[in-house]
């Protein structure tokens, strides 16, 4: 409960901000990235109030975990400690992976939602101008290099 309502929190606070903010002034911001902090980095929050109960609890349910193991079989323990050593070092590697995946990801989302939210803003004159079949591939194209990324 207290993740979903820091995000929605912060998400409010986005909005203000992105009310308040202009645009056209800023090199460093732009539509897309704006779009991107409200779902994204707004959603990170929720799941770290997750990812805070499982701190506290992983290592007291390790500590136990091995306790019952070496009552059980002894010193035979240390082979089940290899396992989980050995499988806490996979998840870390792919951890890694999957961070740089998703920063390419986000990335490429930017470039997406600038071109989306440029359609948005120039509808009127896209139409008019008979040019939808032409910005449609261009956010399709956008759209296939985030799946190649991911794939």
């Amino acid at each position: 409960m207290w993740g979903v309502k820091t995000q929605n929190a912060v998400n409010g606070m986005i909005y203000e901000k992105i009310l308040r903010f202009s645009l056209i002034r800023s090199a460093e911001h732009n539509a897309g990235s704006l779009v991107n902090h409200i779902q994204v980095d707004s959603e990170r929050l929720t799941f770290a109030a997750w990812e805070l109960a499982s701190v506290i609890n992983l290592p007291i349910t390790l500590g136990v975990g091995i306790y019952l193991m070496w009552v059980s079989v002894g010193i035979n323990f240390l082979s089940g400690l290899g396992v989980i050593l050995i499988l806490s070092l996979v998840n870390f590697l792919f951890s890694k992976i999957y961070i740089t995946l998703s920063e390419k990801v986000m990335g490429k989302k930017d470039e997406r939602m600038a071109v989306a939210t440029e359609i948005l803003n120039g509808i009127k004159y896209i139409k008019m101008s008979g040019w939808e079949k032409a910005f449609l591939h261009k956010v399709i194209l956008l759209k296939n290099v985030n799946f190649r990324i991911i794939l």
